[in-house]
């Protein structure tokens, strides 16, 4: 669209990120997630959250599985979960 990264989708990895305020979108890997689960324990940042390639098993997606199901009783509604 001819818009600088970060802008409306932004990425962040473990020691790189490309995100702005007004970013609608972001891709994050499942440690960085983790890392927002931890300060955040209602990620209330976010609507929703799309778990990729989660038939590669790692400890990292599992434990974001549980989690996230638990943060769907919690939020009722206002999360959605895409698993991938």
């Amino acid at each position: 669209r001819g818009e600088a990264t970060g802008r409306s989708v932004g990425y962040q990895v473990r020691f790189e990120s490309c995100v702005s305020a007004e970013a609608e979108l972001v891709l994050v890997t499942p440690g960085v997630l983790l890392r927002k689960l931890a300060s955040d324990p209602e990620l209330s940042a976010f609507s929703h959250v799309i778990l990729d390639e989660v038939h590669e098993e790692d400890v990292d997606t599992e434990f974001l599985l549980v989690a996230c199901r638990e943060l769907l009783k919690k939020r009722r509604g206002s999360l959605r979960l895409i698993v991938m």
